[in-house]
């Protein structure tokens, strides 16, 4: 990729970001104080002032909400990925040692995770899918490599709080 093709694209991704964060923050608390004027309209009067005090509300309540759905998203999230970690450790030291117990252990862990997938996200799933093969065949390289990527994962998450909504639906 040559420069100036570089520099079109960083210069492309910003001002889009720019446009969907500007949407959300400025956009959706004026289209909720319009759609609240159906349930309450603005008397005449000081009606800028009233519109402000509309908009100010309905950012607040938006923003709010919104923080508080994507509190709660990554922290599910994070707490399947510390399960799984944990289960991949578990598997690397049964890899090192041998130990059966643990691998009962872990299997039946796996077996409960695995029947009750509904509530993991599907790549976590199959993480768990992959650590059964990989205990089977103690292959203690493919299990700490995912081990690193579960722990990108976590820490790619940490930062997922600050995105906007619109750029968490548009990034991933």
């Amino acid at each position: 990729m040559n420069n100036t093709l570089k520099w079109f694209h960083v210069i492309t991704k910003t001002t889009v970001h720019c446009l969907l964060g500007t949407i959300e923050y400025i956009g959706i608390p004026f289209l909720l104080a319009y759609l609240s004027t159906f349930l309450s309209p603005i008397s005449s009067g000081n009606t800028l002032w009233l519109w402000i005090e509309r908009i100010a509300f309905c950012f607040t309540i938006y923003e709010v909400i919104i923080v508080g759905v994507r509190k709660m998203q990554i922290d599910i999230r994070k707490d399947a990925l510390l399960a799984l970690k944990t289960a991949y450790e578990r598997a690397a030291l049964y890899c090192e040692t041998g130990n059966q117990d643990i691998y009962r252990n872990l299997t039946s862990k796996i077996d409960q995770v695995l029947d009750n997938g509904i509530l993991n996200q599907l790549d976590v799933v199959q993480s768990y899918k992959n650590l059964k093969l990989y205990m089977d065949s103690k292959n203690i390289v493919g299990i700490k490599y995912e081990i690193i990527n579960i722990q990108h994962s976590i820490e790619a998450d940490n930062l997922l709080w600050n995105y906007t909504l619109f750029l968490r639906l548009f990034k991933r």
